[in-house]
């Protein structure tokens, strides 16, 4: 908008410079607010541009869609049979270990490795068709029969000893022991 045209009809009105003021103001957002909403609508056009040149330069026949739908259909297909697969093989393990162990909850094995072989025997059993009509108690006990599996538990406790002559403990407390245990003291030589 022309502000001298402005002006000149405004002339002889008392408060014409505000007027123009104010004016000249809402005039300046009104411009603002358009620029700002071109900007925007510019942005807009760049951006779907861009994906329309994108699309247009990834373009896909119908066939090769068809083809990788397919692949992955087939690639989903083989991985849920195979976790169905994994799954199953899971169950039946869990199976034998459950019935391992309640065979073994009362008694400690060795050690892990001692464990684990055993086990691994005792399934290796379970599946052997001679052993079809024998009790998992039976094949066990057939498995570790007269062997050193299990950690006695009438075993006395092992003392660790210094083998060079000294003794960790003062000839009193020796004597105290001794004493408690009913033998005589040991006279010093």
């Amino acid at each position: 908008m022309d502000l001298t045209k402005l002006k000149e009809l405004l002339q002889g009105v008392a408060n014409a410079e505000e007027i123009l003021k104010e004016i000249n103001s809402e005039n300046g957002k009104d411009v603002t607010k358009a620029k700002g909403d071109l900007d925007e609508k510019i942005k807009e056009l760049e951006t779907l541009n861009a994906k329309i040149a994108e699309l247009e330069s990834s373009k896909a026949t119908g066939d090769e869609f068809k083809t990788k739908f397919e692949e992955l259909t087939a690639q989903i297909a083989k991985e849920k049979a195979d976790k169905e697969e994994a799954d199953k093989q899971a169950k039946i393990e869990q199976g034998f270990k459950d019935r391992f162990n309640a065979l073994n909850k009362d008694k400690k094995f060795r050690d892990e490795l001692t464990e684990n072989a055993v086990y691994g025997l005792f399934k290796t059993a379970l599946n052997d068709e001679a052993n079809k009509t024998k009790s998992d108690n039976d094949i066990l006990e057939e498995l570790v029969k007269d062997k050193n599996y299990y950690v006695n538990p009438n075993n006395p406790a092992y003392m660790d000893r210094k083998t060079d002559g000294e003794d960790d403990i003062s000839k009193t407390e020796q004597d105290n022991i001794r004493k408690i245990m009913g033998l005589s003291i040991k006279e010093e030589k």
